[in-house]
């Protein structure tokens, strides 16, 4: 390696130290991410809601698989099958299942920010979201309509985002049991919108609130907030079990990759980091040839065809038609030998088929150029028409083979 190669390698190094030494010593960022997973331990991860559910609710059942399939399993499954995710769009036919379900008694609980739309028609409810007029800012505040229920009249939730509602229900069937509206706003346009609904559906009843980070972490361990997830759940039967769906969620319940290992701690990461940009210096510094360049010898060239025309040139002169002829039927055999690898040593027991087969010529044509190389060999001398000819038909021979090859 030349002494500019070293320097600009050490420089690289001193800069890679640097800054892998300010990002270790930085505080990790907080991850936003909208797993509501039950593993997960981030702000909008399940973990503190689920545990505190498990304790509360004994008949607890976690649902891997899709609800057509869940449902479909068994005619025997009754209780409160419960969705919680940022997305839920369970649409057609897995849609039928979970109504027909609900209508023979039971509870569909779903937390989501959007909600199939398919669901939303057959229960005749419009979606829309919440915007501040006077703020770039929209953050919720949320409440329970039922003055009955312990804690406060309004939640907080300190981050902006995205806050859907219910825009139009059906008010003769619909229940209203939750609202939201921008926190600390003084628009009068923005008033208490639904967030939470329910209504009943054949003997079963259907329970949607457009507000899933109530069940997040974060806004279960700010001040008092946990009452608000805790007074939602007494809308539904907790004699009854509980499917909790892990089917639909934006976050993995399990991780198979093992770099997920590596990824979830800070150290390894970087650690992991630092072997590929390694790789990469030695890749682009080391990665290159030793020695010197083998030359590129050519191979010798086939002089077979112009040594064939010097021998036939000088019996020409001697007018000698009778060894040309032995040489293009040396030639011809040969080129059985190659193309057909048929070795043709005396003129007897020949296939004639066979050739006439692999070569595309009659057979007719095939036992005449044999017989033919048979009467020259037997020849004491050849004349030059005769010579003409007899090279005519080795020629037409192997035309009509490269013709249908």
């Amino acid at each position: 390696m030349s002494k500019g190669y070293k320097i600009i390698a050490i420089l690289l190094l001193g800069l890679l130290a640097l800054l892998t030494y300010y990002e270790a010593t930085e505080p990790a960022p907080i991850n936003w991410y909208p797993s509501y997973s039950k593993l997960d331990k981030i702000p909008l991860g399940t973990y503190v809601f689920y545990n505190v559910l498990k304790e509360s609710h004994k008949k607890i059942q976690e649902v891997n698989t899709s609800p057509y399939e869940f449902l479909a399993s068994s005619d025997s499954i009754n209780g409160v099958y419960f969705f919680v995710n940022g997305h839920v769009n369970i649409e057609n036919e897995e849609l039928d299942q979970v109504l027909q379900w609900v209508t023979n008694g039971n509870t569909l609980f779903i937390s989501a920010k959007t909600i199939s739309h398919q669901l939303l028609d057959t229960l005749n409810l419009t979606a829309d979201h919440l915007i501040s007029l006077k703020s770039i800012e929209t953050k919720p505040e949320i409440a329970l309509t039922n003055s009955n229920l312990p804690g406060d009249d309004n939640y907080h939730y300190n981050r902006d985002i995205h806050i859907p509602y219910f825009s139009s229900i059906d008010t003769s069937a619909t229940k209203v049991l939750g609202t939201v509206k921008l926190s600390n706003t003084t628009d009068s346009l923005q008033q208490r919108q639904f967030n939470f609904v329910s209504q009943s559906f054949g003997d079963g009843q259907i329970l949607l609130q457009m507000f899933p980070e109530a069940f997040g972490n974060y806004f279960m361990l700010t001040d008092e907030n946990y009452q608000y997830t805790e007074n939602t759940l007494a809308y539904i039967d907790h004699n009854q079990p509980l499917f909790w769906d892990n089917h639909y969620k934006s976050g993995k319940t399990t991780y198979s990759s093992p770099l997920y290992l590596l990824f979830r701690t800070k150290s390894l990461k970087w650690a992991y980091y630092t072997i590929i940009f390694g790789l990469v210096l030695f890749v682009i510094f080391e990665g290159k040839r030793k020695q010197r360049s083998i030359p590129v010898v050519n191979p010798l060239q086939n002089q077979s065809v112009a040594f064939a025309q010097t021998i036939s040139a000088m019996y020409l002169e001697r007018n000698d038609h009778k060894a040309i002829a032995i040489m293009q039927i040396q030639e011809f055999l040969n080129f059985l030998r190659e193309e057909f690898r048929l070795t043709i040593d005396e003129f007897s027991g020949i296939d004639y088929k066979e050739i006439s087969l692999k070569s595309g010529n009659s057979i007719k044509e095939t036992k005449q150029l044999f017989e033919d190389m048979q009467a020259i060999k037997n020849k004491s001398s050849v004349t030059n028409e005769e010579l003409i000819k007899f090279v005519a038909k080795i020629k037409a021979f192997k035309i009509s083979y490269i013709e249908q090859k």
